[in-house]
């Protein structure tokens, strides 16, 4: 296997970790990343969770930061880094929410339950609000064709950037979280409590 191919998986599965980094074999990292690749935390809910969930062409991303403490600049810089750990990603920030088919919702707690039910799943009648930062990936057998990423932003630095990382991230594809994963951000055990 490549060696950039070893860098993106390593990227992948240890960004955001609290748990001390270490060397990892090869045989470690080929099934952190099929693990979290190939499977998916949703495959309950009907998902194909031995398909590759990627966007087969570009990704618009639209930032939308409605928080108080102004944390859009963060996710705006970690979104222009990505193109440069995954080879052959097409990623660019519109202004137009509509021109968009990844949105970044960066917001309050106060605001993360009618975010999601009246803008992400557009039920404003659901009381479905789960986790403590949430993305929803729209896909299909030829390609995930919107996702939207719910961060928030007024919970302190970790849980903001560990949000950030994981949802972004598992809106590209990689939906699996992986509680055997100690070393993943894919991990919702390395949330803190």
């Amino acid at each position: 296997m490549r060696p950039a191919v070893f860098g993106l998986i390593a990227a992948i599965l240890l960004t955001a970790s609290p748990v001390p980094a270490r060397a990892f074999s090869d045989a470690e990292l080929i099934d952190g990343f099929e693990r979290t690749v190939f499977g998916s935390e949703y495959a309950s809910f009907g998902w194909q969770s031995r398909l590759v969930k990627k966007f087969t062409g570009p990704v618009r991303f639209y930032v939308d930061d409605r928080s108080t403490v102004g944390r859009g600049a963060d996710v705006v810089d970690f979104i222009q880094m990505l193109p440069q750990l995954i080879a052959g990603l097409d990623v660019k920030i519109v202004g137009d929410p509509d021109t968009a088919n990844y949105r970044v919702f960066v917001l309050d707690r106060a605001d993360y339950k009618q975010v999601i039910t009246s803008e992400v799943y557009e039920r404003p009648t659901s009381t479905f609000a789960p986790g403590r930062c949430l993305v929803r990936v729209v896909s299909s057998m030829s390609g995930i064709s919107r996702s939207d990423a719910v961060i928030v932003a007024d919970e302190g630095d970790f849980l903001f950037h560990r949000c950030m990382v994981e949802e972004i991230l598992q809106g590209l594809g990689p939906v699996n979280d992986v509680r055997s994963l100690l070393e993943s951000v894919f991990n919702d055990q390395s949330l803190p409590a």
